[in-house]
């Protein structure tokens, strides 16, 4: 979260206490917008409190800066955000003599995406040695498979954080790690026990004072700011005080809530938050007696309700909450660090570690017309390690002389398929049969090779990874 004033621009708690007073200049989520084109940004950028405009394709946000208008890219925030995550980390330790850093990325980060936060990064003073997915960096934090190379199990990585919820199994075998499946759902998230909390004092409020306070934007942005805190202390204790100076109409709001009462309101949405894991079991072809470790992932997940219906779900299991599940991420990007630094580059290159082995972060398909109705047919799936390769065949009709190869991609950010290319043969035989070769390289770039062997006749195309 970064904040933009007459003065001056912070970041984080900084940012985060004057956005009541200051909403239409904080920019917040810079991560969902990271890499995404205008076209997907059009209904977002409606509903962002932050005038956002479109240029060159590109989304910018527009906020007043020292008493001016002023536009800023996405990555222009994010370096920011690391040059204050750099100058924190230099007055806890003083100058830092190295500025080495591992970078940890959400599982459905594509390589531009990717490529858009090294740059960040590295413009907010960062020397990138590595950049890793979220929940291998949790399973890094607890050292899974590290001390003893001979371990193989398979961990499920919960993560309830403040926007999403997001469900990872991960392999474990000596000492690698390889995710198998995700989850990830973009409207559950710990905003939504905050709207729960929120709706719960304004009732009250309403009860006391016969005046609804959600009917003004400062009064509603200062009860959520409360629930938020209410929410954070119900997570370690029995009771929480909540406190809003001058909510509404210059009237002061003061409550009190228990944890029982709390988790009780929020039964519906916890239990929806569970209902995923079956899916993402599936996908992973397990069953929940196949996973040895539940690693708990995210501020949302010391809500104690949740801890134990996870502990009953997965009763076989090893519940693993230890290390803060709002601090866990960055504990195992500082033990990669640590371990990586100081290496040269070619020992960086050879360095094994824990090694996250590099995967699709989408799915390639290609445009049918089977009879069973299904429009797109998988040719390789998200989370396949790469590089790989694998050949469909494909017979034409007697009276097809043409060919037509659609490739599309889709991934969990952008579950709709887009366009990746198209390759077409014309003048074939009659009922020709084509080989098509799809080759990922370890680069993420798709190559594809199409032949006709009658004719003689070859096309190809290649997709630069994206």
């Amino acid at each position: 979260m970064v904040a933009f004033t007459d003065h001056d621009k912070v970041a984080g708690l900084a940012a985060k206490q004057g956005i009541i007073r200051n909403s239409a200049n904080t920019v917040r989520h810079v991560k969902d917008v990271i890499g995404r084109p205008w076209s997907d940004l059009v209904k977002y950028a409606k509903e962002s409190p932050v005038r956002m405009l479109e240029k060159g394709g590109e989304v910018v946000y527009q906020v007043e800066y020292k008493e001016r208008l002023t536009t800023f890219t996405p990555i222009e925030i994010a370096a920011f955000i690391y040059r204050k995550m750099m100058e924190t980390a230099e007055s806890h330790g003083g100058a830092a003599e190295s500025h080495d850093a591992v970078i940890t990325i959400p599982t459905y980060f594509n390589e531009e995406k990717r490529r858009i936060i090294r740059r960040g990064a590295q413009a907010g003073g960062f020397n990138v040695l590595r950049m890793i997915s979220e929940p291998v960096a949790a399973v890094l934090a607890y050292d899974i498979g590290q001390k003893d190379t001979d371990e193989a199990c398979n961990v499920l990585v919960y993560k309830l954080g403040g926007t999403s919820l997001e469900l990872t199994v991960i392999a474990v075998c000596g000492g690698m790690y390889r995710i198998v499946s995700t989850y990830c759902d973009a409207t559950m998230g710990g905003g939504v026990i905050d709207h729960i909390l929120a709706e719960h004092f304004a009732a009250e409020f309403q009860r006391r004072w016969k005046s609804d306070c959600r009917a003004n934007k400062r009064s509603l942005a200062k009860l959520h700011n409360g629930a938020e805190m209410c929410k954070h202390i119900l997570s370690t204790r029995e009771t929480a005080q909540v406190s809003v100076d001058s909510l509404f109409d210059g009237i002061d709001f003061q409550t009190t809530i228990a944890r029982g009462r709390f988790q009780s309101m929020c039964s519906s949405f916890l239990q929806q938050c569970l209902e995923p894991l079956e899916d993402v079991l599936k996908q992973a072809g397990l069953t929940k007696d196949d996973i040895q470790k539940v690693l708990l992932c995210g501020g949302c997940t010391k809500v104690p309700s949740l801890q134990q219906q996870l502990a009953e779900y997965f009763s076989g299991a090893e519940l693993l909450s230890s290390i803060a599940p709002d601090e866990v991420i960055a504990v195992g990007a500082a033990k990669q660090a640590s371990i990586l630094s100081g290496l040269d580059q070619a020992e960086l290159d050879q360095c094994a570690t824990f090694t996250d082995v590099a995967c699709l972060t989408s799915d390639i398909l290609i445009e049918t017309s089977r009879t069973d109705g299904s429009r797109y047919m998988p040719v390789l799936t998200h989370h396949t390690p790469v590089p790989v390769r694998c050949q469909k065949t494909f017979t034409l009709a007697p009276e097809q002389t043409q060919f037509c190869l659609h490739l599309l991609q889709s991934s969990v950010a952008q579950p709709d398929p887009q366009t990746l290319a198209k390759i077409v043969m014309k003048d074939l035989p009659p009922e020709a049969e084509i080989k098509a070769v799809f080759h990922v390289k370890s680069d993420g770039s798709l190559h594809v090779t199409c032949t006709e062997p009658i004719s003689d006749t070859m096309q190809a195309v290649t997709v630069d990874a994206s």
